[in-house]
């Protein structure tokens, strides 16, 4: 017989998936308790039984479950294995003065549930049925993070059970914790309850953060424990914002608890031991596997680069320039970029393969004018101005601006190296005032501005650079303004402007601040991103 409490019609905001629907009017927390409901064929639709949490539903039908609230509650404890196995059931204990016996269990909670509250599955809603009707109050209790034991005092007797659960809370106990945190922590911890701390294993990350598997032994279940190693700097890995694995769930664990009779007629203490989570060793051994790879690339990149620093270095020398002249950089290497090796240095941005896009658009429209110029705006490296020229006319002329007099070095070489230096000329300045540059006008004029906000860099921890090729004011935007007040005065009608987009900003939201010039097209990078606007004087606006 249908149970007239479990009985609901489908209205229109309902949801239309049947597990979905029973899961919010019977107020279930998992998904899982759901379709352990639905196999049991405690549900109709319309008269007919439904096992399927994705079965369709529209307004108007008529849900029943055939099940009491007790049976749906409790339900949940007949999976196996049980979400709160017991691992020790003890009925034998010390005489105490009064004649009673200690009763109590141990049982084992996963990490992530907490001990009351509204959620379905919390320990008090998850204790075996079998207890139902004892008489019982769970007296200690890892935290809600932890994975580890429910220590629960039990007795029929009610005289006695105040004297039983307080006379067990009294009993000494030591509890042993396994976790993973950043950094490798002091032998002692200020927090109360603290006995001994033994780093058991430690493991150096591809972030250059090491991790260390940790044994914590306390008085009691580790309050305040999390807080204290988040404190002196050695977070719980998956508590602290600098992790990536908070998805995998916390990395604390309780892996023994002991109640120690000492002071009773016991002599051996009781000793219940949990298994530790598989994540635990798993993650440790993936990180160890990671930094492992990580540092035979390092090698192998180390043994490419002394190959392309050689033969740049031969390179020069072959263009009639001695090694004495470079005046290269004691840290420097070699980036390919249009298939063109460049001198790189701190001073500079690496040359990113998506940047590549903007020579594409340059070269088409310098092929239309056979004694064209080019101003590259923020040169950097000159990797943008050099790739340009290299294919293009010998009559070409280019010009290079950038505000670092340390950029203007490494593109000075490179300039060099690739038998430009009659061709070109460097400039220091800053977007802001481009006057310098006089009456001059360009067929192309390139600009890869500084586009990020601080937030943004700090959180992309790829992009390595100085910050004044990464970071601009006005979240981001305000080069990209000051050369849109500028850039039409060294156009000439017809000319185009090609200018690298990225960050967070739109195409859209740049071509905008560039609306004095004509939008031509916006062009996309290798991975599909829009990364280059190419914007056009028009012959009209200049008469």
């Amino acid at each position: 017989m249908v149970n007239p409490h479990h009985s609901f019609v489908v209205e229109e905001n309902d949801s239309s998936r049947l597990g979905d629907f029973l899961k919010k009017k019977l107020g279930i927390a998992s998904k899982q308790h759901v379709g352990r409901c639905l196999r049991k064929e405690w549900a109709t639709v319309n008269g007919q039984v439904r096992t399927e949490k994705s079965a369709l539903l529209a307004p108007g039908d008529a849900v029943a479950l055939n099940a009491t609230a007790f049976e749906i509650s409790q339900l949940r404890f007949a999976a196996e294995p049980p979400l709160l196995p017991t691992l020790l059931s003890c009925e034998e204990g010390s005489e105490g003065a009064r004649g009673y016996r200690y009763r109590y269990k141990i049982l084992s909670k996963p990490g992530g549930m907490p001990l009351d509250g509204t959620d379905s599955l919390t320990v008090e809603n998850a204790l075996p049925a079998s207890m139902e009707d004892e008489h019982y109050e769970v007296i200690d209790c890892v935290g809600r993070i932890v994975s580890g034991p429910i220590v629960v005092s039990m007795d029929t007797n009610e005289v006695d059970y105040e004297s039983h659960r307080k006379s067990l809370m009294d009993v000494p106990k030591r509890y042993t914790f396994i976790l993973i945190v950043h950094g490798v922590p002091p032998d002692f911890l200020d927090v109360s309850g603290f006995v001994s701390l033994e780093v058991t294993r430690t493991v150096e990350s591809t972030t250059g953060d090491f991790l260390s598997m940790i044994k914590v032994i306390m008085t009691h279940t580790g309050d305040g424990l999390r807080g204290c190693l988040r404190r002196i700097g050695f977070p719980i890995l998956g508590t602290a914002t600098r992790t990536k694995s908070t998805r995998n769930g916390r990395y604390f664990a309780c892996t023994r608890a002991e109640l120690r009779w000492e002071d009773r007629d016991r002599a051996e203490a009781t000793v219940v031991d949990f298994e530790l989570p598989a994540k635990f060793h798993s993650f440790l051994e993936r990180e160890r596997r990671f930094y492992d790879a990580k540092k035979r690339r390092e090698v192998e990149e180390g043994e490419r680069q002394e190959k392309l620093r050689s033969e740049y270095v031969d390179r020069m020398m072959m263009m009639g320039t001695t090694f004495e002249e470079l005046r290269l950089s004691d840290r420097w290497s070699v980036a390919n970029f249009c298939g063109l090796p460049f001198y790189v240095t701190d001073d500079v941005m690496t040359p990113r393969p998506s940047s590549e896009i903007l020579i594409q658009s340059a070269r088409e429209h310098l092929a239309k004018n056979a004694d064209a110029s080019i101003l590259d705006l923020g040169t950097g490296s000159g990797c943008l101005l050099v790739s340009a020229m290299m294919d293009a006319s010998l009559t070409l002329r280019g010009v290079g601006v950038d505000i670092s007099s340390d950029a203007l070095k490494v593109a000075e070489i490179n300039i060099r190296s690739h038998g430009l230096t009659n061709r070109t000329a460097l400039h220091r300045g800053d977007f802001g005032d481009l006057s310098f540059l006089g009456s001059a006008v360009f067929d192309v004029v390139l600009c890869n501005p500084p586009y990020l906000t601080e937030g943004e860099c700090e959180k992309d921890k790829i992009l390595i650079g100085p910050r004044v090729s990464l970071v601009a004011d006005n979240g981001g935007l305000a080069c990209y303004e000051k050369v849109a007040r500028q850039v039409g005065a060294f156009l000439r009608p017809g000319a185009v402007a090609v200018v690298e987009v990225g960050g967070r900003r739109g195409a859209d939201e740049i071509r905008d601040i560039f609306g004095d010039l004509d939008h031509v097209e916006t062009r996309l990078d290798a991975q599909g991103q829009s990364r280059c606007l190419v914007l056009r004087k028009s012959v009209q606006r200049s008469k």
